[in-house]
């Protein structure tokens, strides 16, 4: 079946500037919604942005500073108290150096002084805000794609854990909406008509937003030459606007206020069997390739389900329901992209998954810790196996296995290989030793220090220019130097965090004994991913007074 995609483009990112000055407002506004992809609220008072934070969806902030109840910093603590990962960034023309320090220390993504040509003031301003729109988006999809991941996993277990199936699925789409964030899913099953009619009814449903209409409710009638029901039918998910669906349930999205819809195909036998829908109300989504390739596995997760439901219904014999029931658990198991499998209370495997065969000895002994989950608690530990002659490395998780009764009569086993994250943890392990001896051996002063100043590590070419020993030099502050007197050093030690760009200077350096020198420096600071100043790297060398 071609499973491909595509994913439509929303028609804009919204943006929410607050400036007291209207023309600086207007200005913006121009500027950023010129390219087609922003647009831009304005208002002209931080209480007013709040107000429209709180009822409206947005993707990016830019404040002023200087504001008449409250300022930009005072905004950002505000904002960052309702969505801690939003960007935001202040667009001031107040550019003093402890303005900047405190809007990044207290979670600013950039800082941009107003002034100078207005043609780079704005495209610095644009570049800035898409920058931060797109990292925010790509961190948010990475992190929806591992949720939506372990999911599937523990949905798998969920199936095989002695549960109805109604309730199983019903737990299953909480988990999916959980793991997605959406406001609500559905899924349908077909129902065929004698007339060749394919029709869909609701089977299960879930909502953050309170329970929508009970689930007999709704059925879709899109008929053979409906255009996205086509594309469904060839195992194609349609990712979009609602209105793409409004032909089969325009009463109940209008009801509902769905915005978007990302709709699956769940694929049983070869056979499209039904749909699982993910609808968002509050705002429209761009869903991220990397979610839409986890939710078909969840789409195959629930496809499996149905699948064999169906088949359990039908069966007559004690033998058949065990057989499927056993098929079931394969097929389910088999969709999962780590390692599961049952066994008893004796240690004996009960059942293995596609990934957990080829990874896993057969021995009972291989895995030896199901005593621990004798008592019916959890266990988790890391586990070191050979295959093909090279070892894996393994985090397992136990969940013990209940009857109908409640007794425990096995676990069940989750095992993720995780050789590539220790493989490279070795390697960085590796290259900060290299690094090291780098470091100790070149010869160029060199000190590292944390955002206040105080030193982690110092070679031994800056501990002869500074007449300390190395050991002398760590922990101590740069302004507990001994001879360090001028404070152009320690100003530009706080612009360069401030600007982000390493700024050059001298200063005289005066030892108890000893000739008096010139300490030409250069200080570097460095960033991790949401902007914030981690370390800076000061480079020194001499140049001795006459």
């Amino acid at each position: 079946m071609n499973n491909k995609v595509e994913i439509p483009a929303i028609a804009h990112e919204r943006v929410l500037h607050v400036d007291d000055e209207p023309m600086i407002c207007d200005i913006t506004r121009l500027c950023l919604e010129r390219g087609g992809r922003f647009r831009v609220d304005v208002v002209h008072s931080a209480e007013e942005a709040l107000a429209c934070f709180k009822t409206g969806s947005y993707s990016c902030v830019i404040s002023d500073y200087e504001m008449p109840t409250m300022t930009g910093i005072e905004l950002l603590k505000e904002i960052r108290s309702l969505d801690p990962d939003i960007p935001f960034i202040l667009f001031s023309g107040r550019g003093k150096e402890s303005v900047v320090i405190e809007a990044i220390n207290t979670g600013a993504d950039f800082f941009i002084p107003k002034g100078g040509d207005t043609k780079t003031l704005f495209a610095e301003l644009n570049h800035k805000v898409d920058y931060a729109i797109k990292k925010h988006n790509a961190r948010l999809a990475l992190k929806r794609r591992d949720a939506i991941l372990e999911t599937v996993s523990l949905v798998a277990t969920l199936f095989l854990g002695g549960e109805t199936y109604k309730k199983a699925l019903k737990e299953s789409l909480a988990l999916f909406g959980l793991a997605t964030e959406v406001d609500m899913v559905l899924i349908f099953r077909d129902e065929p008509q004698e007339s060749g009619v394919q029709t869909y009814s609701r089977l299960c449903s879930w909502s953050r937003l309170g329970d929508p209409e009970p689930e007999e409710g709704l059925v879709l009638n899109p008929g053979n030459d409906s255009s996205w029901i086509e594309k469904m039918l060839q195992g194609s998910p349609i990712v979009g606007s609602a209105n793409v669906f409004c032909d089969v349930a325009e009463v109940f999205i209008e009801e509902e206020k769905i915005r978007s819809i990302a709709a699956f195909p769940i694929v049983a036998d070869r056979k499209v069997r039904g749909m699982i829908w993910f609808c968002d109300c509050l705002s429209e989504r761009q869903w991220a390739v990397v979610e839409v390739d986890a939710l078909q596995a969840a789409a195959s997760i629930v496809g499996s389900a149905l699948h064999h439901e169906e088949m359990h219904s039908e069966l007559i014999s004690g033998k058949e329901k065990y057989e499927s029931m056993y098929s079931m658990m394969h097929q389910l198991c088999d969709t999962v992209p780590d390692m599961l499998w049952a066994r008893d209370l004796q240690g004996r495997y009960i059942f293995m998954n596609t990934e957990a065969s080829r990874k896993l000895p057969r021995r009972t002994d291989a895995i030896n810790y199901d005593h621990e989950s004798r008592s019916g608690g959890n266990a988790t530990r890391d586990e070191s196996v050979l295959v093909d002659g090279k070892p894996i490395h393994l985090e397992i998780r136990k969940v013990p296995f209940f009857d109908n009764s409640g007794n425990l009569i096995g676990s069940v086993g989750i095992g993720h290989d995780v050789t590539t994250e220790r493989e490279a943890t070795r390697e960085l392990i590796i290259e900060r030793k290299r690094y090291a001896s780098i470091f100790h051996h070149v010869h160029i002063g060199l000190l590292t220090c944390n955002p206040d100043g105080v030193i982690h590590e110092a070679n031994v070419r800056a501990a002869e220019l500074l007449g300390k020993k190395v050991n002398a030099l760590q922990g101590m502050n740069l302004h507990q130097v001994t001879g360090l007197k001028d404070k152009d050093l320690f100003t530009d030690f706080s612009k360069a965090q401030a600007i982000g760009q390493p700024v050059h200077g001298r200063c005289e350096y005066n030892p108890e004994n000893g000739l008096g020198k010139i300490i030409y420096y250069t200080i570097q600071p460095y960033y991790d991913e949401g902007h914030r100043v981690t370390e800076v790297l000061l480079t020194i060398d001499e140049h001795y007074q006459n």
